[in-house]
């Protein structure tokens, strides 16, 4: 990361959105001095970040945005929370600044299903509102997919 800045120059207004295994302190830390944002989902390869995501009160939050669609014999809906963290480094990432939690429920035919994805995000609450937050993951989702399959 530090010789892609050095090539490319600032990275001021870039952001990386990112799956798991990027969930790291380190890469948080080059994200940020080379001028860039973060959007990081954290699962069970940092288990303590995991379960202080997880026990943030969700229930008081209020939806942040809802988004639902059809197609291909299934619907599905996202829903959005965030919450702003008081204290930098709080979950254990050095810059995270709001925590996110999308929940993704799918039904086809008459099975439902219900996933919960945990993300970190270095932009305020001012400059990355849930709606954008929910776009930005379903675009790395739909890229990882792609790449998958």
């Amino acid at each position: 990361m530090d010789k892609v800045a050095g090539l490319l120059g600032s990275l001021d207004g870039v952001l990386f959105v990112a799956d798991a295994p990027h969930a790291q302190t380190g890469h948080a830390q080059r994200v940020a001095a080379a001028g860039a944002e973060l959007m990081v989902s954290v699962k069970g390869n940092r288990p303590g970040s995991f379960a202080q995501l997880k026990n943030l009160p969700w229930g008081q939050a209020p939806v942040g945005d809802r988004r639902s669609e059809h197609g291909h014999g299934r619907r599905e809906t996202r829903t959005v929370k965030a919450i702003t963290v008081g204290t930098p480094g709080g979950l254990g990432f050095p810059h995270a600044r709001q925590a996110v939690r999308i929940t993704r429920t799918r039904t086809i035919k008459t099975k439902t299903t219900r996933q919960t994805a945990y993300l970190v995000m270095s932009l305020p609450a001012a400059e990355a509102q849930p709606a954008d937050l929910g776009g930005w993951a379903r675009q790395e989702w739909h890229i990882e997919n792609r790449l998958h399959c």
